[in-house]
């Protein structure tokens, strides 16, 4: 029996679709994927970050427990059957075996390293936080900065979403930093990108002790 034409269309297209791979794309992101995990395990926060291009991904680095603070390190471009590094020069790159090796000599390199170790550093340093008393607005008459210990912050980032937290916090002596107010309906903490749905703010000596839940 002869084959219609539109049969012949589709079974030439279901052939060329098992013998290529129509995703070649996958296969670098998996590359992108393992490199993420490989620097969370020395102690960085990292992430892969796509934009309004899905061809365009950007891989930023953080102090652990602070998704905020981040710093762009490489952009990587989706080129068909290839990817385009992007640093202070672009390089093109045609197999994830070659993403690899070309991603094992940059980690390897002094800049690098020296960006490894002021992450870590950062991470041992109190964070600069804010009592907000406008959920939606960043900046608001009334807010308060304030200081949270890094071990307060791990905790945070380790707590589920919409389970109770606890947590000191001290607010920053600087021009402009906004007095505590017993009675101010705060109702947000941000720290670092982490959030706190505010339940209640209560001086504690010197200090603040916040109550609320994982936002």
């Amino acid at each position: 029996m002869t084959m219609s034409f539109a049969d012949q269309v589709r079974a030439a297209v279901a052939n060329a679709e098992g013998a290529a791979d129509t995703e070649p794309a996958r296969h670098f992101r998996a590359v992108l994927d393992e490199l993420v995990a490989g620097l969370r395990a020395l102690g960085v926060g990292a992430r892969i970050q796509s934009g309004r291009d899905a061809r365009k991904l950007t891989l930023y680095l953080y102090p652990p427990h602070r998704p905020a603070r981040v710093n762009l390190m490489l952009t990587f471009f989706l080129d068909g059957d290839g990817i385009v590094v992007s640093g202070e020069t672009s390089t093109s790159i045609t197999s994830p075996d070659e993403l690899q090796g070309w991603l094992l000599r940059y980690v390897q390199l002094p800049a690098f390293l020296e960006s490894l170790g002021l992450l870590r550093e950062e991470a041992k340093l109190p964070v600069e936080a804010r009592l907000r008393v406008d959920r939606q607005a960043s900046h608001a008459v009334g807010d308060v900065v304030v200081a949270v210990s890094p071990e307060d912050q791990e905790r945070l980032d380790a707590a589920t979403k919409d389970s109770d937290v606890e947590l000191v916090a001290e607010r920053i002596e600087f021009p402009g930093n906004g007095p505590y107010a017993r009675g101010t309906g705060y109702v947000l903490l941000e720290s670092a990108g982490l959030f706190v749905s505010v339940d209640s703010v209560e001086p504690a000596g010197d200090k603040l002790q916040v109550k609320g839940k994982r936002a």
